[in-house]
């Protein structure tokens, strides 16, 4: 670690192993049904400080924010696959907004929530294709 996050306060960002872990901590997590060690996992926005993460398991799609300022990763919401397909007519219903050069916007079929995305991730292969990819397992 660097001495000015240290300094800081900061910690070092969570290994992709950890980041599936964070989904043992929802209060919506099914061990019966769920296991980490079996998520898929994809970065989808990275800056200096922040990382935002898409968790995959069998039964949930977990959206899932790496703030190196805070103690630990934060789930910030989860969904049912089958509520999500529910939702989007059985496809995958990801709609991709332009937000500035560097980042875009991204909606899972939830028509709620956008959330960011770092362009330079998907530079060899469209963030659609990555998130149906990630879908589309189990």
């Amino acid at each position: 670690m660097s001495l000015a996050k240290s300094l800081l306060g900061y910690r070092e960002f969570s290994s992709e192993p950890q980041i599936r872990q964070t989904i043992t901590k929802s209060k919506n997590y099914n061990a019966s049904k769920e296991a980490p060690e079996h998520a898929r996992s994809l970065l989808i926005f990275e800056t200096s400080k922040q990382h935002t993460w898409l968790v995959a398991t069998e039964e949930r799609l977990y959206f899932i924010l790496d703030d190196i300022r805070k103690p630990e990763p934060h789930i910030n919401r989860s969904i049912r696959r089958d509520a999500l397909k529910a939702q989007t007519g059985g496809s995958s219903s990801i709609k991709v907004l332009p937000k500035s050069v560097q980042t875009g916007l991204v909606d899972i079929g939830l028509g709620q929530r956008s959330y960011l995305y770092s362009k330079d991730l998907f530079s060899q292969r469209p963030i659609e294709n990555a998130i149906d990819d990630l879908l589309n397992v189990g």
